[in-house]
């Protein structure tokens, strides 16, 4: 879950560069983020193909989760394309603490009071990096028109994290179901498909360029949607919540190196507490 993590927000942070430096929408880059990873994962799911016939129900469940983590990325390519990346994903984090108290609402899952507790310690440091305005921090520019530029973007990721957490629900709801090979793969076919009609024009319009960069946001994200959903076979949603938190972490370090986004003293004890949460969650003894 770690690695699959740390991944995503590689992809996330490609996304933002080619939002920099060409005319592409959010709803094009995430389809050819789908659409360039199921190009790769086809080849592989037909070469291992699933020794019993996949059930109604296995189309039915990716399906959804394929909806919904299109309608992730459309939401979190657009919020880093006006937002600090780092901040994003703080307010994209309300998708774990969604994705408890959905476990348990309707999987049946039992979350204990470590994992809660972890999460919320989670959330902690999530606030103290993006600094929210309502708590007294200093708005993160000076002028005006950035201010007004940056909550937009945060808007953005917020609801990026309400479809993050459904969509992180959903990947245990349906992870009983088939190979990981054929989830991840039915997954990003079906965001294709999805997205593909407000995609074209961008296509037809700019043609495509950066194809180097778009392949590897597309590898990236098909190895950490494929990490992330050997981890949710074998583990809760609600054990695994925290874990997700080092998406920010990765997300912090890739701003600072990527796009001179700065880190004040305040965000880095928020970022440690972010990491704290996670390893407070794993370090515990094994609970059934």
């Amino acid at each position: 879950m770690v690695i699959g993590m740390t991944l995503i927000p590689v992809g996330d942070a490609i996304a933002k560069l080619l939002s920099n430096t060409t005319e592409y929408s959010a709803s094009f880059l995430a389809w050819a983020r789908f659409s360039l990873g199921a190009f790769i994962l086809l080849p592989l799911a037909f070469i291992k193909r699933p020794t019993t016939k996949l059930c109604k129900a296995f189309y039915v469940k990716q399906s959804i989760r394929g909806l919904l983590i299109a309608l992730t990325v459309v939401t979190i390519i657009k919020a880093v394309s006006i937002s600090p990346i780092a901040e994003v994903f703080g307010c994209f984090f309300i998708g774990p603490i969604l994705s408890v108290i959905l476990s348990v609402f309707f999987l049946g899952e039992r979350a204990r009071v470590t994992e809660w507790l972890s999460v919320i310690l989670g959330f902690v440091g999530v606030l103290l990096v993006v600094q929210p305005a309502f708590l007294g921090f200093s708005p993160p520019h000076n002028t005006a028109i950035d201010v007004v530029i940056d909550r937009t973007g945060l808007y953005w990721a917020l609801l990026a994290g309400l479809f993050y957490g459904l969509f992180l629900v959903a990947t245990r709801w349906a992870a009983d179901i088939g190979d990981p090979i054929a989830q991840v793969t039915l997954q990003f076919v079906v965001a294709a498909l999805v997205l593909a009609p407000f995609a074209m024009p961008d296509l037809m319009h700019y043609g495509v360029v950066s194809i180097g960069f778009l392949i590897t946001m597309s590898v990236t994200s098909v190895m950490a949607n494929y990490c992330s959903i050997q981890a949710l076979a074998r583990a809760k949603a609600a054990a695994l919540a925290p874990v997700v938190y080092m998406q920010v972490v990765a997300a912090t370090l890739l701003g600072i190196v990527m796009f001179d986004e700065s880190l004040s003293f305040i965000a880095g004890l928020g970022l440690a507490i972010i990491v704290l949460s996670g390893f407070f969650r794993v370090s515990l003894p094994n609970q059934k």
